[in-house]
């Protein structure tokens, strides 16, 4: 395997990261419009919160164990197709509580081979002190995600409506992808 710089490689998978993380807040992001528009009781809006890290937490040890089996980013790349797949459905077809969760289930599936998967990528091609300072860019690369999923699904939402950020969030997580690097 072609040995890339420790910048590249870092940048890379902090960006996929980030494009991969665009469907984490956009149910959070998207609440008060969602209850009204399905009519969800706030028990139905804590369940549509919170089935997506439920999903990441279910999935986790599974996909980080085929890495083991398998080259990390083809496990990358099927994560991030089920986490884009899962938010471009909410957009269609999502119109009633059990859509949501379902959807958010399986996009959360998704996130848990981004999200570590990509850890791994960058701790299997770098090493020292360059794996050291990666692995804290990474991490702070998370919190830009999660702002970056917030404020892309309020301003996609606002001009174009929630089915946009949904939309938006499906092509980040297409476009999130550890062959850069």
């Amino acid at each position: 395997m072609e040995s890339r710089p420790p910048l590249l490689v870092t940048a890379a998978l902090s960006i996929c990261l980030i494009l991969g993380q665009l469907p984490i807040m956009a149910v959070p992001a998207l609440t008060v419009e969602l209850a009204d528009e399905w009519q969800l009781t706030a028990s139905e809006v804590g369940w549509l919160g919170g089935i997506y890290f439920a999903g990441y937490t279910l999935a986790l040890p599974f996909l980080t164990g085929a890495t083991s089996r398998m080259d990390g980013r083809i496990v990358y790349v099927i994560a991030a197709l089920i986490s884009a797949i899962a938010s471009v459905m909410a957009a269609l077809f999502a119109d009633k509580f059990w859509w949501g969760p379902a959807l958010r289930f399986i996009a959360g599936v998704g996130f848990a081979g981004i999200h570590i998967v990509g850890m791994k990528l960058l701790a299997d091609r770098l090493a020292g002190d360059a794996q050291a300072r990666a692995s804290a860019i990474y991490s702070g690369a998370l919190a830009v995600g999660s702002s970056c999923s917030f404020l892309s699904a309020v301003f996609l939402s606002g001009t174009f409506g929630w089915q946009a950020a949904f939309l938006a969030a499906g092509a980040g997580a297409l476009l999130s992808n550890p062959n850069w690097c």
